[in-house]
C-alpha cells in the first residue's frame, strides 16, 4: 500500500491435502470442527530452506496470547498488543493499547508508541491516538480506521469477507493555512474477489487483526478480516496529476487445504503491471504453510 501515515515508520510486519485454486465469523463458536493456527512457516520466492517460523499460543478460552519466535514475537492481552523486536544490544517494543476488548472486536481507539530498551535504560517515543469503528467486522457492514491524515474504509459482504477497501485523505490543518488539506480524496482502492467457502487461517481468532494494525498490504487485510479465502485482490492507485486510475498491483492466491478445510498452504503471487515493485521486480512470490490444533 502506498501509504504515508507516520505510524508505518515504526511498524514491523511479520511476515491429506487436496489442491484447489482460490474461488468463491470469528472465534467463540462451539463447533468441534473449528481449528486454531498452531504454527506458521513463511518464505519469499524460492527460499523454502530458510523460512520464518512462528508459533501460536492460547489461553484456556482459545484467545490468542502469543505468536512469533525468539527473534520477534507479539503478545496479546484483553486490550493490548505488544510487538517485541530484540536486537544485538537493544530491544524495541511497539505498543498498541486499545479501548475496549480486542477479543470481541469492540474497540473504539488505539494508542500507539514505541519503547526502546538499551544499556539498562529505556526511552519512550511519542504517543499517537487513532479512532476505530466497526472492528467486529460483522456481515454487510463497514469498518473505518482514522489514521490521522488519512482514513481506511473496509466493506464486508454477506459472508463476512472483505469486499473492498479504500484510503481517503482527511481534512488537515487550519483552513487559513497554505498547508490546509480539505480532505475527501480517495487515492487508493482495492477489490477482493473469488472467495472460496472454506475458513480462512485466522477465522477462529478475530483478535489476530489487531496484531497487524495498521492494515496496509492486501493479503494482510484478507487474512485479518475475512472469514474465507480470496482468489484475487486488485489494488488501484490514483495519479493525482492526471486524476486517472491505474492498477498498482494484482495479488492472486492458490490454496492447499487440510481435511477440515483450512488452508495448509497459501501461495501468493503479486504482480506490478505498470511499474516495478519495491525491490525492482515486477512479480513477487510468497508461501505460507500452516498447521492447526483444536
Amino acid at each position: 500500500m502506498k501509504f504515508t501515515t507516520s505510524i508505518l515508520a515504526i511498524v514491523v510486519f511479520l511476515s491429506a491435502c487436496k489442491k484447489n485454486g482460490g474461488s468463491g465469523g470469528g472465534g467463540g463458536t462451539n463447533n468441534t470442527n473449528v481449528m486454531y493456527p498452531a504454527t506458521l512457516s513463511y518464505y519469499e520466492g524460492n527460499n523454502s530452506a530458510y523460512p520464518a517460523k512462528s508459533t501460536f499460543k492460547y489461553d484456556d478460552k482459545h484467545h490468542l496470547t502469543y505468536y512469533g519466535n525468539e527473534g520477534r514475537w507479539t503478545s496479546l492481552s484483553g486490550n493490548g498488543v505488544q510487538l517485541v523486536v530484540p536486537g544485538g544490544y537493544d530491544t524495541t517494543i511497539l505498543v498498541y493499547n486499545f479501548s475496549g476488548n480486542i477479543y470481541t472486536g469492540e474497540v473504539g481507539q488505539v494508542e500507539s508508541y514505541y519503547i526502546n530498551k538499551i544499556n539498562g535504560g529505556s526511552t519512550t517515543g511519542p504517543k499517537s491516538t487513532y479512532s476505530l469503528i466497526g472492528m467486529t467486522a460483522a456481515k454487510n457492514t463497514s469498518a473505518i480506521a482514522n489514521l490521522g491524515k488519512v482514513s481506511q474504509y473496509l466493506k464486508f459482504d454477506g459472508n463476512g469477507d472483505v469486499a473492498s477497501s479504500y484510503f481517503i485523505t482527511n481534512a488537515w490543518g487550519s483552513p487559513n493555512s497554505t498547508q490546509y488539506d480539505p480532505g475527501g480524496l480517495i487515492y487508493d482502492r482495492l477489490t477482493f474477489t473469488g472467495y472460496d467457502t472454506k475458513p480462512s487461517p485466522y477465522s477462529a481468532i478475530p483478535e489476530y487483526k489487531f496484531t497487524d494494525f495498521p492494515w496496509s498490504y492486501p493479503e494482510r487485510m484478507s487474512f485479518d478480516f475475512s472469514q474465507h479465502n480470496p482468489g484475487k485482490i486488485v489494488e488501484e492507485s490514483l495519479n493525482q496529476t492526471t486524476m486517472t486510475w491505474s492498477t498498482y498491483r494484482e495479488t492472486t492466491f492458490t490454496y492447499t487445504y487440510t481435511d477440515q478445510g483450512y488452508p495448509s498452504q497459501v501461495k501468493i503471487t503479486t504482480y506490478y503491471p505498470s511499474s516495478q515493485g519495491p525491490s525492482g521486480q515486477n512479480t513477487y512470490y510468497a508461501t505460507y504453510n500452516f498447521t492447526y490444533a483444536k
